[in-house]
């Protein structure tokens, strides 16, 4: 009786920062349907609404967690490596570039980790989490089709294709794979009327992805789903006694193949991406990355701290001089693992690649149907043109923290469970 009380109390509570964080993460905290900032000193004002809305749900979350905080420790214990992450992010600030900047937007990541956090030790299953996240992806993916057929705003002014809520066109196209992945498991797990609404999101987030027509997104989501349809193979080799063996043999053949012939024709690099619409140098994002390298090579062990290297108040030399070769002003170098790199050095992108590694080890133990390992599978092909994994800020980099912590605490349920029958 005392446990339903308490989760009654605080798992609604728990609820409520959730899909409040995720809110505000899909749709923002400024006026949507703005032009985008085009000069760098623009960047830098302070959101009034951040200041208020991190902080309270900030807040929440830790009344929540509070109650419950001996299984948030099981669980940081069970996954070990992203906190571990986090801590070096935190202890960057002794040598960032902007140490305000880097202690901000580490207090939004954590904000992220303890909400998440507060749902898992209150949740009882993945099932229930995506009833949860149901209403605000719905929601989203209805209103962003309805802003982009009707409210001119929601075009992108460059390029006239579909951005709604979103920046850019890449930003609304990178979207839309996460709501084709969650909105396909939601039709999978739904039954009757709910299935068909289900369908409906799933077609309405196909039609963001194609009005968007960023090729970097709709890549990245032929990836996906060419990879998803070679692990199915393991389901069919099941029944001649072969399984994975004879799928990983496959696997291996087919990027023999591919990598020969690109040795043999090194042209079909370029005729590659002009087929989606790049040219070799995907729109100038290799000749930054080369401007990047440069600058890791200034700091390559520590980094220039969390969060701090694209920071306009003040920016820093090397940021000034990017910002003279490129005047397009990015604030990302469109590639996620140099950005790792460079904020928190090669020992942070050390870390991360073990936390990568140890996730995917893990997800064998996890035979449920999951959506949340396939969002990181497109984050970490995504995050080869894109910055996912270090900002954890956005929809695309909270998916992907949130993915990572679902699985850790869906491992701690089931040791739970077992431990239980075993009594």
């Amino acid at each position: 009786m005392e446990y339903e009380v308490e989760r009654n109390i605080y798992f609604k509570i728990a609820i409520f920062a959730f899909m409040a964080y995720l809110f505000f993460m899909f749709f923002g905290t400024k006026m949507p349907f703005q032009q985008k900032i085009t000069e760098a000193r623009l960047g830098g004002s302070s959101n009034i609404v951040n200041q208020v809305v991190y902080p309270l749900i900030f807040l929440l979350s830790m009344v929540s967690l509070f109650v419950r905080r001996l299984d948030a420790i099981a669980i940081i214990r069970k996954e070990k490596l992203l906190t571990i992450f986090l801590i070096w992010c935190l202890i960057s600030i002794v040598w960032s570039y902007s140490p305000l900047d880097t202690a901000k937007r580490f207090f939004r990541t954590f904000t992220l980790f303890a909400v998440t956090l507060s749902l898992l030790v209150h949740t009882t299953s993945t099932k229930e989490i995506m009833n949860i996240t149901k209403p605000v992806l719905y929601l989203y993916i209805f209103l962003s089709v309805i802003a982009c057929i009707v409210i001119p705003g929601a075009i992108d002014a460059k390029f006239h294709t579909w951005r709604g809520f979103e920046d850019t066109k890449n930003g609304l196209g990178s979207i839309a794979v996460i709501c084709i992945i969650l909105s396909y498991y939601l039709f999978r797990m739904e039954t009757g009327g709910k299935k068909i609404i289900a369908v409906v999101a799933v077609v309405f987030s196909l039609s963001l992805l194609i009005g968007a027509r960023s090729a970097t997104s709709i890549s990245n989501f032929v990836i996906v789903v060419l990879f998803g349809s070679l692990l199915m193979l393991d389901e069919l080799f099941k029944p001649l006694g072969l399984g994975r063996t004879a799928s990983v043999i496959l696997y291996l053949f087919v990027f023999t193949m591919v990598i020969s012939f690109i040795l043999v024709y090194p042209e079909i690099i370029a005729i590659g991406t002009e087929s989606i619409g790049k040219d070799p140098t995907f729109t100038g994002r290799t000749d930054l990355w080369t401007a990047m390298l440069i600058s890791i090579s200034h700091h390559p062990l520590l980094g220039t701290g969390y969060q701090a290297f694209w920071s306009v108040s003040p920016p820093s030399q090397y940021l000034e001089h990017i910002y003279q070769l490129f005047i397009w002003i990015p604030n990302e170098s469109h590639n996620g693992y140099i950005d790792i790199a460079n904020e928190v050095g090669l020992i942070g992108l050390g870390i991360f690649l073990m936390m990568i590694i140890k996730y995917f080890i893990n997800m064998r133990k996890f035979k449920l149907i999951n959506p949340w390992k396939w969002i990181i599978i497109a984050a970490l092909i995504g995050n080869m043109q894109e910055s996912y994994f270090i900002s954890f800020v956005g929809i695309r980099g909270s998916m992907v923290l949130v993915s990572y912590l679902i699985l850790f605490g869906q491992l701690w349920r089931e040791d739970i469970e077992a431990n239980y029958e075993i009594e």
